[in-house]
């Protein structure tokens, strides 16, 4: 006599026995108690979270014959067909094997005819997303205007792919991946039931493995219990799961804070020996990981995080730098571990990698770089058109948060029978000039000098600040500057030169590559971007005048 498995033999019944999808089973019960009936629903989510599971509770809601409620009675005819996959007006529908419009067009003409024996006649279509783009266009009126006595229930993994005209006629509930704590405490009801011995690290390695489904757990809960011979250990799930011994792996990010790498490939090698999965390794170094870096972020709550002691010690041996850097490796090695022909080489050279990049050699190194090769500008001073400056230049690279400063300082005054058109772009930075006048006089160019007045000019996209009063006050500094009387009249036209604040940007811009240059020649910052196949982040590159 064959045996149910427990995935179907412990398959939910009514709502309350739905686990982790309270939101819905909420949603759906009240508008059955309220008599809110939808014609359409859809369900999605990942694999093995409940979506045909609810769809047949809903049908046996809607067709049980002691009316239509959220607790169905289950001891009806009706009930007992439905639950055993034999009621008539309970039309389930494979779209991954019946996709074409043919298809779809011989399914919606027994529409019309009222249900044989039940109340509605229910159309389940199971991975609805699989259909035809001509079986969706099919499906389009009657889902939009249906008889009274039918109801469809869609159930997709993917629901992106269902076309926006179909989502729109239906109530769409989202089902949610499950939590490891939720499967587990779900499987030992279930084992306890079925008189099945096992301890819980084994149980809680499986309701992690199957990533947030009940069935995926229900289905390795009777793999575990075909290999153990009738109960569950850790040993065979670990052996069934290609786990790996949690204390291995605290070995080896021992070493990698100690710096032993004969040591590292030692353990290594005793891993490689009950031939483990590396990418369930590599999740499990990448947990040690974040909770080490959790502990270094909450060490006022230490008592209160669930975290293993031996991961407490841990803490203490790495810098938080170092469990950022570590975790980064880890993740993206995970992501190209496929690439290796033998996945031990690339578990081994991620593991090699942790234990050789150090975070503090790249940040003195490019600090010593960056110091080397950032050079003060010197103006040239048996140029007329060279412009002394006063400004302290301060190179702030956000990525490695290094910093140089330089200053130069140079005497501007002048007489004012020396001042000449391309003198204005030192002689304004003397001037103490505030407010709106600031933006007025750094947009414009000496246009002429004529005795003791200075003809400015300014362009149009910048004089919408310019009034009378512009004039006075710029006429006021310039008199105090020059220690005579100096009158300003400024005009709007086009500016022939380079306004203060076009120099301004120019030499901004000029800075920017100049620290961008720096930083892309590094040693260290190639060998960055070749580990972890990254980029400079040119916006991350500043200069602060």
């Amino acid at each position: 006599m064959s045996q149910t498995v427990l995935a179907r033999k412990w398959r939910p019944k009514f709502f309350p026995e739905i686990i982790g999808q309270d939101h819905v089973s909420k949603a759906l019960s009240n508008a059955l108690n309220s008599g809110r009936l939808h014609h359409a629903y859809l369900f999605s989510g990942t694999r093995g979270v409940g979506k045909t599971t609810i769809a047949r509770i809903l049908s046996k809601c809607l067709n049980c014959e002691r009316g239509v409620s959220a607790t169905p009675c289950g001891q009806c005819l009706s009930c007992q067909e439905i639950a055993n996959d034999r009621f008539v007006d309970l039309i389930e529908v494979d779209a991954a094997s019946r996709t074409g419009v043919d298809d779809m067009r011989d399914l919606l003409n027994n529409v019309q005819y009222l249900p044989a024996r039940g109340r509605f006649k229910v159309y389940l279509i199971d991975e609805v997303h699989m259909l035809s783009k001509s079986s969706f266009a099919a499906l389009l009126k009657t889902l939009e205007e249906p008889p009274e006595h039918v109801k469809f229930l869609f159930a997709t993994t993917d629901h992106k792919k269902v076309p926006i005209t179909i989502l729109s006629r239906c109530l769409h509930f989202s089902l949610r991946a499950i939590s490891a704590q939720k499967i587990a405490h779900h499987l030992k009801n279930i084992l306890e039931n079925e008189n099945v011995g096992f301890c819980e690290e084994s149980i809680l390695s499986i309701s992690k493995a199957a990533d947030g489904s009940v069935r995926d757990a229900l289905s390795l809960t009777d793999q575990a219990i075909g290999i153990g011979g009738g109960s569950i250990n850790k040993g065979v799930v670990d052996t069934m799961l290609g786990s790996v011994e949690k204390y291995l792996l605290n070995d080896i990010c021992k070493h990698i804070a100690s710096n032993d790498a004969t040591a590292l490939l030692k353990s290594i090698d005793q891993m490689a020996q009950t031939s483990p999965d590396y990418y369930d390794a590599l999740d499990q170094l990448i947990s040690i990981f974040h909770d080490i870096a959790v502990i270094q972020a909450l060490p006022e709550h230490k008592n209160v995080i669930s975290i293993d002691d031996e991961v407490f010690l841990l803490a203490e041996k790495f810098t938080k730098e170092d469990v950022q850097i570590f975790y980064q490796i880890c993740l993206l090695g995970k992501r190209d571990l496929h690439i290796n022909s033998d996945q031990r080489i690339g578990f081994e050279m991620i593991m090699l990698r942790c234990l050789s990049f150090k975070p503090g050699d790249l940040s003195n190194n490019l600090l010593s770089k960056a110091i080397e090769n950032i050079k003060p500008e010197t103006p040239d001073d048996k140029s007329e058109t060279a412009l002394p400056t006063k400004t302290e230049k301060i190179v702030e690279i956000v990525s490695s948060s290094e910093e140089q400063n330089v200053a130069e300082q140079i005497d501007c005054k002048m007489k004012f029978e020396e001042f000449k058109k391309s003198s204005w772009i030192s002689v304004i930075k003397e001037l103490d000039i505030k407010s709106s006048l600031s933006v007025i006089a750094n947009n414009c160019v000496v246009e002429k000098i004529e005795a003791t007045t200075i003809f400015f000019t300014i362009s149009d996209n910048c004089n919408s600040l310019l009034n009378k009063d512009h004039e006075d006050e710029l006429a006021s500094l310039l008199s105090k500057y020059f220690n005579t009387q100096i009158e300003v009249r400024i005009l709007t036209g086009k500016p022939e030169g380079e306004t203060p604040n076009n120099l301004k940007d120019r030499e901004h811009r000029n800075k920017i590559n100049e620290a961008i240059e720096v930083i892309n020649n590094d040693p260290s910052i190639i060998k960055f971007k070749q580990i972890f196949d990254g980029s400079v982040d040119t916006e991350s590159v500043k200069i602060k005048e």
